[in-house]
């Protein structure tokens, strides 16, 4: 989760939210850097408890959601192979196969 958190609001999006600290006066950049803000970092937009909490709730939801998505995904495949199975059956009366 962290992982995700971290590459979905790194760059543009937190430093969208440095700019508007900045543009009321707080110096965002560190050390006098001319690009990066480091005052507004993904990490920081959240806590130990929030993700211990809310963070496994989400977590498990994905991975009951991948589970079903792997069910639905093998359920298919074997819907799939039956057919094409079924094309290289011979009945043993062909008349049978087409209901005659």
């Amino acid at each position: 989760m962290r992982t995700a958190i971290f590459k979905a609001w790194y760059g543009r999006r937190v430093n969208a939210i440095a700019a508007a600290i900045e543009k009321y006066g707080f110096d965002v950049r560190r050390a006098g850097a001319e690009r990066a803000q480091s005052l507004v970092l993904p990490q920081s937009l959240y806590t130990r408890e929030l993700e211990t909490t809310h963070f496994k709730s989400v977590a498990d939801a994905q991975n009951t959601l991948g589970a079903a998505r792997l069910a639905v995904q093998r359920a298919t495949a074997a819907v799939d192979r039956e057919a094409v199975d079924s094309l290289w059956e011979y009945p043993s009366q062909p008349a049978a196969h087409f209901g005659c």
